[in-house]
């Protein structure tokens, strides 16, 4: 008996279609990569977008510290000012003097 030779309709994958995947695998890897890592990419605007917070984050602190120090000079300036200090120390001896007259 002769064996009659079978022919398959589905060959499977061919050797050159296999080729030509792999090269269109790497090829969207490669763009897939380039605009993850990229300047323009994800993480390149992650990192500008931390930097540019972390700058307003300081102008913000020199802000409150420079107001904070202007008023506090206002402060200064309005108890040491010579002309209320000696007010002030005349209403402190006429409440002592009204004290002392209520005593009696």
């Amino acid at each position: 008996m002769k064996k009659a030779k079978t022919i398959n309709p589905e060959g499977g994958i061919t050797l050159i279609s296999l080729i030509i995947m792999v090269i269109i695998l790497i090829i969207l890897s490669l763009v897939a990569i380039r605009g993850i890592v990229g300047d323009e990419a994800i993480i390149g605007q992650t990192i500008t977008a931390a930097d540019e917070y972390k700058i307003e984050e300081y102008k913000e602190r020199v802000t409150e510290l420079r107001e904070g120090v202007i008023l506090e000079n206002a402060i200064m300036r309005k108890e040491h000012n010579p002309s209320k200090i000696s007010r002030r120390n005349e209403q402190r001896d006429n409440m002592g003097k009204k004290f002392v007259s209520k005593c009696k």
